[in-house]
């Protein structure tokens, strides 16, 4: 069972390994026709694809990987010794005849030569050593180690930003919260703070989602493009997707291609973010956003 979770494991990585390069080649080959929000849909499938340790079975490729075998045979043959068997001494007494004297001629015989002891030396041993055993208990250990590293971070994080969190005293910041709240259909408990450890807006926490804006103080334009870019982050379940990607990096560890994919996934939240916001702008109010996010 450990071991065909572990197989499934490493095809689901090549396999996407393999998706993931030609994303970023259709990409690169087809800028203008291929938008980031293609992008951000198809890295959320294969995020899937990659958390869930389940096999889809595609066609056939002109290239064949073929994986390792599961166990490593080991033959290990020892010396052949022979063991010389010496005929038994005679344990019988001299006759001596006074009367009559015999030359007698012992012919020499062979050693004997132990075939059952030279069977069992000559034996070879045989040790099995099972590879993709130890190489699942390696993956499980690992991907433990750095989902609940990352899982720590994040609740070391949010621990100590709530202790930092402070309520907005002014009106016209928590007004505007408020109205976009409700334009965009965003529950009531979404919160905002203001919270002197960030150095830029973020959105942050499942169950109790708030919205951290740094300590610096903001035009009054300024506010509206950043909270909308933020809830729209929260409308859209970007906390959950970046989750996933983590859960996905996490599980193939091993594979430095995956990382690379979750962050390239990651700026294509951001950027998708970005058009979202600007959809319904004019002009200068999207350069106006653009001129905001950047340098803040």
């Amino acid at each position: 069972m450990l071991e065909n979770l572990f197989i499934n494991v490493l095809e689901i990585s090549i396999t996407s390994t393999a998706a993931m390069a030609a994303i970023l080649l259709i990409s690169k080959l087809a800028e203008n026709k291929f938008r980031k929000k293609w992008r951000y849909w198809i890295w959320i499938f294969l995020a899937i694809y990659l958390v869930l340790p389940i096999k889809i079975d595609l066609p056939s490729a002109p290239i064949q990987v073929d994986l390792p075998p599961h166990e490593m045979i080991i033959t290990q043959a020892e010396n052949r010794e022979e063991t010389v068997v010496k005929p038994p001494l005679s344990t019988e007494p001299e006759q001596e005849n006074n009367f009559e004297h015999e030359d007698t001629v012992t012919e020499p015989q062979e050693p004997i030569l132990s075939t059952d002891i030279e069977a069992e030396q000559t034996e070879p041993k045989v040790f099995v050593f099972p590879i993709v055993f130890v190489g699942a208990i390696i993956w499980i250990a690992g991907a433990v180690i750095v989902c609940g590293w990352n899982i720590a971070m994040y609740i070391r994080f949010t621990v100590r930003s709530k202790l930092w969190n402070r309520k907005i005293k002014n009106e016209f910041v928590l007004s505007l919260f408020e109205e976009l709240k409700k334009e965009m259909g965003i529950p009531e408990k979404v919160k905002l703070y203001e919270n002197r450890l960030i150095k830029s807006p973020m959105m942050v926490g499942f169950a109790k989602p708030r919205v951290l804006l740094p300590s610096e103080a903001l035009l009054p334009e300024e506010y509206e493009f950043v909270l909308r870019h933020e809830l729209t982050h929260y409308k859209r379940g970007d906390i959950g997707y970046k989750f996933l990607l983590m859960l996905a990096a996490s599980i193939h560890w091993f594979n430095p291609a995956i990382g690379f994919m979750c962050r390239n996934a990651e700026k294509d939240i951001e950027i998708t973010c970005d058009e979202a916001v600007v959809k319904a702008m004019e002009g200068d109010r999207r350069q106006e956003y653009c001129a905001t996010i950047l340098n803040i």
